[in-house]
Parts: C-alpha cells; sequence; structure tokens
C-alpha cells in the first residue's frame, strides 16, 4: 500500500503499525488505527494533556466501533483520512460528545458503505465545532430528514400590513419540544451544515402541529395582553434544513441514516 501523507512516518511509526498499513487486511485495520491514535496521542500523555483513563476511553469507542464494522465492508483506502481525523481530535478528547463525534467518523472513513461521501472537509468542520454544537447535531440527527420547524413571534399592524419580530427564534423537534434557538445554528450555519430560513415553512400535517404547538407556547411565554386594535400577533414559521454535506456529515459522525 502506498502511504501516501503518511510516508514521512515510516521511520518512527512502531513496526506492528507500520505492517498494518503496509498490508491493511480487513481484519488489521483495527491494528492500524489503534497503532495511529497511540502514535498521536502518547506525547499529549506524557505532556498531562489527558489522563491515561480519558485516552483509553477514546482508544475503546474506536476499537468497539471499528469492530462493529462487518470485515467485508472494512476499506483501508482512506487511511490517510483516519490519521487527519485522529490529528483533527487532538484537543476535543476531553468533551465526551466530542470524543463520540471523532471516533463515529473515524469508523464511518473504514466503512465502505458511507465512506465515498468523506472527505477532509469533514473532520477539519468536526474540529470547529465545541460540545454544544455536537448536542444540537445530535438532536437534528433525530429528526425526519435532518430537518425541524423554526420560527418566532411578530407583531402584524394591520392597518399597513407591516411586522415587526417581539421574539427569539425558536425551534421544535418532531416529538413537540420547543426551545429557543442556540448560538450552534450559527455555529454550524457557518459550517454549511444547516441553512435557517424565516417565512418558508414545511407543509406536511405532522409539522403544522409542531407549529401550532410552538406558537403556543411562544404566546404564553411572551403575555401580549396590551396589543391595540389594529396590532395581531402571529407565528412568523421559518425551517432548519440540512445541507447536502450536512447530510453526510451528520450521518458520519452520528451514525445515524436520515430517516
Amino acid at each position: 500500500m502506498d502511504l501516501g501523507p503518511l510516508h514521512d512516518l515510516k521511520d518512527v511509526l512502531p513496526e506492528s503499525t507500520l505492517e498494518a498499513l503496509l498490508n491493511p487486511a480487513a481484519k488489521s485495520i483495527g491494528t492500524a488505527v489503534g497503532g495511529l491514535s497511540d502514535f498521536i496521542f502518547y506525547p499529549l500523555h506524557k505532556l498531562g494533556i489527558y489522563t491515561e483513563q480519558k485516552l483509553k476511553e477514546y482508544s475503546d469507542k474506536i476499537k468497539q466501533k471499528t469492530n462493529d464494522i462487518p470485515i467485508e465492508n472494512r476499506d483501508a483506502s482512506k487511511l490517510n483520512l483516519v490519521f487527519k481525523t485522529l490529528e483533527d481530535s487532538k484537543y476535543q478528547v476531553n468533551e465526551e460528545e466530542l470524543q463520540e463525534a471523532f471516533a463515529n467518523l473515524i469508523a464511518s472513513t473504514i466503512d465502505n458503505r458511507v465512506n465515498k461521501f468523506i472527505t477532509p472537509r469533514f473532520s477539519t468542520a468536526l474540529a470547529e465545532l465545541g460540545p454544544e454544537d455536537a448536542q444540537l447535531i445530535n438532536i437534528i440527527a433525530k429528526q425526519p430528514n435532518f430537518q425541524m420547524v423554526c420560527g418566532d413571534l411578530i407583531v402584524m399592524y394591520k392597518k399597513d400590513g407591516s411586522s415587526k419580530p417581539i421574539s427569539d427564534l425558536w425551534m421544535s423537534t418532531i416529538d413537540s419540544a420547543v426551545f429557543s434557538m442556540p448560538d450552534s445554528v450559527d455555529t454550524l450555519d457557518a459550517l454549511k451544515i444547516i441553512s435557517v430560513t424565516r417565512n418558508e415553512w414545511f407543509l406536511a400535517d405532522a409539522y403544522q402541529t409542531n407549529y401550532k404547538i410552538m406558537e403556543n407556547a411562544l404566546k404564553a411565554k411572551y403575555h401580549m395582553s396590551n396589543l391595540k386594535e389594529n396590532e395581531e400577533v402571529q407565528l412568523r414559521k421559518g425551517c432548519l434544513r440540512t445541507t447536502t454535506f450536512g447530510k453526510h456529515f451528520i450521518s458520519c459522525v452520528t451514525g445515524n441514516t436520515m430517516k
């Protein structure tokens, strides 16, 4: 096997890791990944950045997720991206949500059922996320089509048809949990994982129920009792969608398949 960007490391990698990289039979891919992980994280452990227990947790997750891939689906063609993902994860291992996401991405990278979409952009984007961002991704991953309803309250002025917002933007899961839109939305939007649109909405009946529940919750929260005769409070409907990149990214870092 051509080591590609790993070629410069051939003189410093452990012999067992190098052998696994050069002869990446399906059964030995786990050995190669484990060796790369030890090589990257050992210096950080020696510097006291991570405890041995924390690194073992991460290593065990990678091993378990790798072993869960059927042997016939293990693919060593992107081990260079596994190395990059491990490098990009170096300073995120203390965060449980991100540790899980990186382990999932590593497993996805050596799984030929999903890795055709994986590029260096995946681990670069993941390295930009904080734990709150990863939590939001996990919520989105549980929604049908990786999308959610959102909206804010506006006051409509009947006289001239103008309006003004009176609430923050809120969002709702398919099981009707309503919460204010976190700052993580901006992060995911900037990375082109999701897009949020106002004045566009989903038409399916299930989503209409969500919009109504959200409207009632926001009206109760914001107590609009001093309206003038020509004023009316309405929910300005919106939608959170995942981009094409976002769909593949979320699938790979959560292990969830879009429903």
